[in-house]
């Protein structure tokens, strides 16, 4: 088959749904079909381009994407858009939209853009990346977890798991970061050695900062910046446990699949769709509490980690995984 898949943002932006669409067309590829990307995301003149077995279309012109949809057999759009969806009225194809927020929470009053989308959605094969984003519609949906390339997140076995705790995402209110230095200055009075990383960048970076020196932790948090590629990779690998104290509601939390390949325990907030992301592969605690967040982590930090069930909830998650379950849905839809 011909798959368009359209995603608002892309590389080099570094984020969810950016990896989320390369993995899941590295997965499709990789089972024989073709695939084209098509995003608004223009690459730097300084930037190269993906090595990739998909074609990828940069801010295409009107025509070109009029193209695209015509030669394709399924149009696959992460996240609802109206700028991608006029091609459809010209030729009709498969539209299976990929949800990865609570956009249409019903008890909220919608502005008239989103109540146009919500009417859209009528049109389209609805997935839901969790059963709590799955459960924001009020017709038929179907759940297809976000995948995770496990050639490129891997346990590295070269690498001392020589560091505690580590968070991973954008420095923002609702990830709940500020709440994660709280519980490591408990853990820290508790065990004076120990010490943790923070890795992301957002309008939050300077207040934890700030925080953090309040809380006399510089000599035990690093913070870290962005990092990316094997870099990363190399970075989680060295923490013990993986923190994820969100307190907004996470649609999946694949963040949480990339930990675990890394090997790190994972402690994290039951909200949204994170206890599905994990299922019995980590410590979930309440949100917003700094005492059940402590106890989380010093119980991820003394168990041990678990390969074996680990590997088997990951396999779930796999690229090709993944992309058969999308397959499935076009070919029965």
């Amino acid at each position: 088959m011909k798959i368009l898949i359209a995603s608002p943002v892309f590389y080099p932006s570094v984020g969810g749904i950016e990896t989320i669409t390369d993995t899941l067309a590295i997965g499709i590829s990789s089972l024989g079909h073709q695939v084209k990307v098509i995003t608004p995301q223009v690459l730097p003149s300084d930037t190269n381009e993906l090595m990739r077995n998909f074609e990828i279309l940069r801010n295409p012109s009107h025509l070109t994407f009029l193209r695209a949809i015509r030669d394709c057999d399924a149009f696959i759009q992460n996240s609802i858009s109206l700028k991608n969806f006029w091609p459809l009225l010209v030729y009709r194809r498969k539209w299976i939209v990929t949800h990865h927020g609570p956009l249409f929470n019903h008890s909220l009053k919608l502005k008239m853009i989103k109540k146009l989308k919500l009417f859209l959605t009528r049109f389209a094969v609805n997935v839901g990346v969790s059963k709590f984003i799955g459960s924001q519609f009020s017709k038929k949906f179907y759940v297809i977890p976000n995948p995770i390339n496990l050639e490129f997140f891997q346990i590295v076995n070269t690498i001392n798991k020589d560091k505690d705790f580590v968070f991973v995402g954008r420095l923002v209110k609702e990830k709940g970061t500020h709440l994660f230095l709280e519980a490591l200055k408990c853990a820290q009075i508790i065990n004076p050695s120990i010490h943790a990383t923070i890795i992301g960048i957002g309008p939050e970076l300077e207040n934890l900062k700030k925080q953090a020196s309040s809380l006399a932790l510089n000599d035990y948090v690093i913070f870290k910046g962005k990092l990316c590629g094997e870099s990363l990779i190399r970075e989680i690998s060295r923490h013990k446990v993986m923190v994820i104290p969100s307190i907004g509601q996470e649609a999946f939390g694949v963040v949480a699949l990339e930990g675990l390949a890394c090997g790190c325990n994972i402690v994290a907030t039951e909200v949204g769709g994170l206890p599905e992301a994990l299922d019995d592969c980590g410590v979930i605690v309440d949100p917003e509490n700094v005492h059940a967040l402590l106890h989380g982590m010093l119980k991820a930090s003394s168990s041990v980690f678990d390969n074996q069930k680990v590997s088997i909830h990951l396999k779930k998650h796999t690229s090709s995984s993944i992309a058969k379950s999308y397959l499935q849905l076009i070919n029965s839809t």
